[in-house]
């Protein structure tokens, strides 16, 4: 962050304001969209007061450059989707963003290994990937990424029946720890596990609709 602040600028007197945007990555991204909104309007709001970004006109048409990482990218996808023409950005920049996915994710929730296999599974992360709905927000879905056995009935992993019965296991036991009712773990665990894949596969149907050109970005710059 300071480098950008310091190689953007062209004068040692006018600094270019240049903000980190911190986030918790496990939330719904949906939730995250909103935080970023609030987080846009800060940044405007904060530059308005800069003497040289008065002095040049900067409050007429307030925007700002976004720079996203990885999952970041995602989140400025879904801020674009959601404000449509109304968003406040001039360029955005993304880096390694999963658009369609990663098969990262499956394997985290079914394994607990990291990295694409370079790290031993764990049983610990595991479990908790299997509670975290930025993960199955990350589930791929672009055509022939997933070879299936052609007698199965399911075709996407947005569907609960392609999972292996452990990940109920998993959310059953997660509701014993920390839930409030002493029966009907099972049904709980079930709706839960149901209710992550749904919000995941509408999230995914949202950032796949995103049109650059009709939130008045061009995608060729």
């Amino acid at each position: 962050i300071e480098e950008l602040r310091h190689n953007l600028r062209t004068r040692e007197d006018q600094p270019v304001p240049v903000f980190p945007f911190a986030y918790d990555w496990r939330q719904p991204l949906e939730r995250t969209e909103a935080l970023l909104a609030a987080f846009i309007d800060e940044v405007i709001a904060r530059t308005k007061l800069l003497r040289h970004y008065a002095a040049a006109g900067y409050g007429e048409d307030p925007k700002v450059n976004l720079v996203g990482h990885s999952m970041g990218g995602l989140v400025i996808a879904g801020y674009l989707e959601r404000t449509g023409k109304k968003h406040r950005v001039h360029k955005v920049a993304t880096l390694a963003t999963p658009f369609q996915g990663s098969f990262e994710a499956v394997i985290k929730v079914t394994t607990g290994t990291a990295n694409l296999g370079e790290k031993a599974p764990s049983s610990r992360e595991r479990e908790a990937a299997r509670i975290t709905p930025a993960l199955y927000q990350l589930l791929p879905s672009f055509s022939n990424g997933l070879i299936l056995d052609p007698r199965l009935p399911q075709t996407s992993l947005f569907d609960p029946a392609l999972w292996q019965p452990s990940i109920i296991d998993t959310l059953k036991e997660y509701i014993r720890l920390h839930g409030l009712a002493r029966t009907g773990r099972d049904q709980q665990a079930r709706q839960l596990f149901e209710g992550l894949l749904t919000a995941a596969r509408r999230h995914r149907t949202r950032i796949d609709r995103l049109d650059l050109a009709a939130c008045g970005l061009d995608p060729s710059s």
